[in-house]
């Protein structure tokens, strides 16, 4: 009753949202070493405090 071909489609589905996912997780990831690079950049210039890592998970 099910076609060979009709299995594949569900798995390039799969394949293509993994894929756009991955681009749309990478393009997030060079977002926030930009801005952390920015937030570096003010601090070392004296117009950010340095914080003390209060209220930072890290």
């Amino acid at each position: 009753m099910s076609e060979p071909h009709s299995q594949a489609t569900p798995e390039r589905d799969v394949d293509a949202a993994l894929t756009g996912l991955q681009d749309q997780i990478d393009a997030i990831v060079r977002v926030l070493g930009d801005h952390q690079r920015v937030f570096e950049a003010l601090r070392a210039a004296g117009l950010l405090p340095d914080g003390g890592g209060e209220g930072q998970d890290r």
